[in-house]
């Protein structure tokens, strides 16, 4: 299944734990060795296939494991400027905007005119 964003997360969950699973098949590994390779319990290895929540770091040490780690930039990219921004001299934001200042830039009116 491509998984194209309007797919429920339950949908998405199963389709990864699929991947995550035809991916340890693929290099031979019993879920009781992908567990010790990457240091979580069966159990947890169990869960991830079953499309059911384990904790970030778990997840992260399945991908390790399964050599998929590398990968994690194709879904987060690094956060890049645009070199027009750093010809203006912006910087990179370290917070997003209040509700004040997004109010501040709305067209002002009247009572009765809204």
């Amino acid at each position: 299944m491509k998984i194209t964003g309007y797919e429920s997360n339950a949908a998405v969950l199963g389709e990864l734990a699929q991947r995550l699973r035809d991916q340890r098949l693929a290099l031979g590994l019993t879920q009781a060795e992908l567990a010790k390779k990457s240091g979580v319990s069966a159990r947890t290895v169990a869960r991830l296939e079953s499309g059911e929540s384990i904790a970030l770091e778990g997840f992260l040490g399945v991908l390790r494991a399964l050599g998929a780690l590398r990968n994690i930039d194709l879904l987060v990219p690094e956060y890049r400027m645009l070199p027009t921004e750093v010809l203006d001299g912006k910087r990179k934001r370290k917070r997003a905007p209040s509700p004040k200042s997004a109010q501040a830039n709305e067209m002002w009116a009247w009572g009765d005119e809204r």
